[in-house]
């Protein structure tokens, strides 16, 4: 289905009212479309109204993505120069190891930031990680 339908026009000299009509009706209907579209320099209007469907494809650059073991210990630093003071960071589990201690009591935090630097994960309850457990994070923002 198409997004956007133009009039053809057929005959610009036979009736140049008509044609001025239609091209002048043409340019509304792409300027309202191009008002519909994300723009990449985030010129405004530029804020999604629906789910983005890629299709089972992925979205590049959204993020800065890294894996660390943890340290036999409460906490971990983990080095990456992208950490700013706003950044949003998930950690998430890519061994069973990992998968236990963050399905516990023990569930990593982040609980510092150095801007350009790093960040920390601390355990939740306290008692140290065994050191085996690996994981992957993203950092956004």
């Amino acid at each position: 289905m198409a997004k956007l339908t133009l009039t053809d026009i057929s005959n610009l000299s036979g009736n140049p009212t008509s044609a001025e009509t239609s091209i002048n009706a043409n340019n509304t209907l792409i300027e309202a479309a191009l008002e519909n579209t994300l723009s990449r320099d985030g010129a405004a209007p530029n804020a999604m109204g629906a789910d983005f469907d890629v299709n089972s494809n992925s979205i590049l650059n959204n993020g800065t993505t890294g894996t660390f073991t943890a340290a036999a210990n409460t906490a971990t630093v983990v080095t990456n120069i992208k950490v700013t003071a706003s950044s949003i960071i998930f950690v998430f589990p890519t061994n069973v190891a990992g998968g236990t201690l963050m399905g516990s009591s023990k569930s990593y935090y982040i609980s510092g930031r150095s801007v350009g630097a790093n960040f920390t994960v601390t355990t939740a309850d306290g008692v140290a990680a065994a050191g085996t457990e690996t994981l992957n994070y993203i950092i956004n923002g």
